[in-house]
C-alpha cells in the first residue's frame, strides 16, 4: 500500500464530494436513457459503437469537473486529445460509458469511470454501475466507499483467498473468443462479466477479487477502477512488451494504450504474474483471437 502523502490527501478529500456528485448526476441520466431505450447508436469504426448517452455523460462530467479542478487536462474516450496534455500535472482521465456494446444490447454490466491523475498516479477515481444502483469513489489516501440507495460504507480490506479458491473477472469479450480456454486456466475460477471498470470497482469493493485481462485496454478504461484498486490497499500492473516484466502504469503517457492487466490483492497479483510468466500466457498486442 502505497503511503499517505499528506497534501494529496488534502486535494483529494476536497474533490472528493464534486467528484461523487458530478458521476451522480451522469450516471443518472445513463440509466433513464437505458431503461427508456431513447437513444442513438452510431459506429466509430468496425464494432466500436457511440451511443447519444456516451456523449450526454461525457458532457456532464466535462462541465463539472473542469471547474472543480481547472489545472487538470481532460482526456476522454468521447474527446479529442490535447496535444498539451503531457505538460499537465493532473489529469481528469474518463471514460463516459464503459462497456458501451452492453449498454446498447441492453445488459446491465456497464459503468462510468472516472480518474484523476497526479504525475502519472492515478490518485482519486470513482465508477458508478448505474444498473446496479451502485457507486465506488475514492482514492490511495483517503480509502473507498461504496455508496447506494441507503447509505455509504468505507470498504474494509479482506482476507486474501488462495489462488485456486479466489474469485477471478475477466472479459466476457475475451472469454467468449477462447483467450481463457487453455489448459493453464482450468485451475482457476473464472467469472465473465462485462466493462474492465466495473469489474475493478467490484474487486475494489470486495465482490471479487481480482482481474484478469489479455487484451489491450484505453487508459480511459482503467484509470477510475486502478484508482479504486490501489485505493483498497491492492495492485494492479501491466505487462511492459520492451522487457516482459510486469509493472504498474504511469497515466496520461505518450500511448494512452495499456497491454495487459492483472488487479487485485498484492499476494494473488504478484501469483497470477509469476504464473504468466511461467506458463506464457499470450499478451495480446491488438484485439482479435
Amino acid at each position: 500500500m502505497l503511503p499517505v502523502d499528506r497534501e494529496r490527501k488534502e486535494l483529494c478529500e476536497s474533490l472528493l464530494p464534486g467528484l461523487i456528485d458530478a458521476i451522480q448526476k451522469a450516471a443518472a441520466e445513463v440509466q433513464r436513457l437505458f431503461l427508456s431505450r431513447s437513444f442513438a447508436v452510431s459506429e466509430k469504426g468496425p464494432g466500436d459503437l457511440l451511443t447519444s448517452a456516451d456523449l450526454a455523460s461525457n458532457d456532464i462530467l466535462h462541465n463539472a469537473l473542469t471547474k472543480l479542478l481547472p489545472e487538470a487536462v481532460w482526456i476522454s474516450e468521447e474527446s479529442a486529445q490535447s496535444e498539451a496534455r503531457q505538460s499537465y500535472r493532473f489529469a481528469w482521465i474518463v471514460d463516459p460509458i464503459d462497456g458501451t456494446k452492453e449498454f446498447a444490447g441492453g445488459i446491465p454490466e456497464y459503468s462510468i469511470s472516472v480518474g484523476l491523475v497526479a504525475d502519472g498516479l492515478p490518485i482519486l477515481g470513482a465508477v458508478a454501475l448505474p444498473a446496479e444502483g451502485l457507486l465506488f469513489a475514492g482514492g490511495i489516501d483517503v480509502g473507498v466507499f461504496e455508496l447506494h440507495e441507503k447509505g455509504r460504507r468505507r470498504i474494509q480490506s479482506t482476507v486474501t483467498p488462495a489462488l485456486n479458491e479466489a474469485s477471478i473477472l475477466v472479459s466476457s469479450t475475451e472469454f467468449k473468443k477462447g483467450v481463457f480456454e487453455d489448459a493453464v486456466f482450468a485451475d482457476l475460477r473464472l467469472h465473465p462479466t462485462g466493462s474492465v471498470a466495473r469489474k475493478l470497482a467490484l474487486i475494489a469493493g470486495g465482490r471479487g477479487d481480482a482481474n484478469i485481462s489479455l487484451y489491450p485496454k484505453n487508459e480511459w478504461d482503467i484509470c477510475g477502477g486502478i484508482a479504486l484498486v490501489l485505493g483498497a490497499g491492492g495492485k494492479a500492473l501491466h505487462l511492459n512488451l520492451e522487457t516482459l516484466e510486469w509493472e504498474a502504469h504511469r497515466f496520461n503517457a505518450a500511448s494512452l494504450l495499456t497491454y495487459g492487466l492483472i488487479a487485485g490483492s498484492p499476494d494473488l497479483v504478484d501469483a497470477l504474474c509469476k504464473r504468466q510468466q511461467e506458463e506464457r500466457w499470450p499478451v495480446r498486442r491488438e484485439y482479435g483471437r
